[in-house]
């Protein structure tokens, strides 16, 4: 069940109505997960600075079961960093991603502790 935040500094109206969707399929496309299963948020117009300038940014943080390895990252870098220049013009100097694989009792949903 990835989770995922992208955040940018862009305002709302630079980031199409469909980005979510978007984002979503290629995250499962990326990640070998289901699309069901990928929660997506999109924040607009965030207050970020990298290297003490205001230039266009973001960062996408991707939680995900499973997902713990350099290459695992590497791919999903290689992938998802195009895919965003392309979707919001942000040069590729200016997108971060980070990733996180917490151990399936750190997820739950529904009330339920996700088990493997």
């Amino acid at each position: 069940m990835p989770i995922v935040l992208f955040r940018t500094n862009l305002p709302n109206d630079k980031i199409s109505h469909d980005f979510h969707k978007q984002l979503s399929a290629k995250l499962a496309q990326v990640l070998g997960k289901k699309e069901e299963a990928v929660l997506v948020t999109v924040e607009c117009g965030a207050r970020l600075c990298r290297g003490g300038n205001f230039d266009p940014m973001c960062e996408l943080h991707i939680i995900s079961l499973y997902f713990n390895t350099s290459a695992q990252t590497q791919a999903a870098t290689a992938a998802l960093t195009p895919f965003i220049t392309q979707h919001t013009h942000i040069p590729s100097n200016r997108v971060v991603l980070s990733f996180q694989a917490p151990e399936p009792f750190m997820v739950a949903i529904d009330g339920k502790v996700v088990q493997r």
